[in-house]
């Protein structure tokens, strides 16, 4: 696709509004939250941060993981990561492929890492006694829900149950904020993730007008609302 899907790539995996642990250290211009776009790549430097470098690769050289030649057969390359965490949990992943399409949302590392130690205590592999049914409340009671980067407020639109053990369900974000009269300041301590500053100050503009603009023949006009 080019150069600058890559650059866009790199951004969403470095950006610590979309990530709860990003995944990159940048320098340059990469993008704010009130939804500026990234400098070209030309401009931007990039590298791994510490804690992905020891949660990706630590394990690369230790046999954990089977290697295959790679297209031309020049070099061997491993066939999967050896990742110590699912990282796709903490931070959230999309994609779509074949007609297909996934969207997972973040999640809290404490409570990620607090499920699998319950698991595996619970020898999850052994089947002959790991039914999940009987875990399902103590699951829901350890991982609580989604957690985006941007702190938002999560409440459920689907059963609670769906979050964990559903392959589709919803929940919606609100944002904290207080009203300071005095001042006559509205101050928000967080937004939901993937809405822009500059999205909040529109819409809060856009409520306290009496009209909204509207286009005709070429101009703007201001229409009672």
């Amino acid at each position: 696709h080019g150069d600058c899907s890559i650059n866009d790539a790199i951004a969403n995996m470095l950006q610590p509004w979309k990530n709860n642990f990003p995944l990159f250290v940048g320098q340059g211009n990469w993008g704010s939250i009130a939804g500026d776009n990234p400098a070209a790549a030309r401009y931007v430097e990039v590298k791994l941060n510490k804690f992905v470098d020891d949660l990706l690769f630590e394990n690369i050289n230790k046999g954990v993981v089977p290697w295959e030649y790679n297209y031309d057969d020049t070099t061997l390359e491993p066939t999967l990561l050896p990742v110590k965490f699912p990282i796709h949990l903490i931070n959230g992943t999309s994609g779509i492929a074949y007609s297909m399409s996934t969207s997972i949302p973040s999640f809290n590392i404490k409570e990620l890492a607090n499920m699998m130690i319950y698991m595996i205590d619970n020898k999850y592999w052994d089947t002959s006694i790991w039914h999940l049914e009987d875990h399902k409340e103590n699951l829901l009671g350890i991982v609580k829900g989604p957690d985006v980067p941007t702190g938002a407020s999560i409440y459920m639109k689907s059963p609670k149950e769906d979050y964990l053990f559903s392959s589709s369900y919803a929940f919606g974000m609100r944002a904290e904020y207080e009203i300071n009269e005095k001042d006559m300041s509205i101050v928000f301590s967080n937004i939901p993730i993937n809405v822009t500053s500059e999205k909040i100050k529109d819409e809060i503009t856009d409520l306290a007008l009496d009209y909204k603009i509207e286009m005709k023949s070429g101009k703007e006009i201001k229409v009672p609302k």
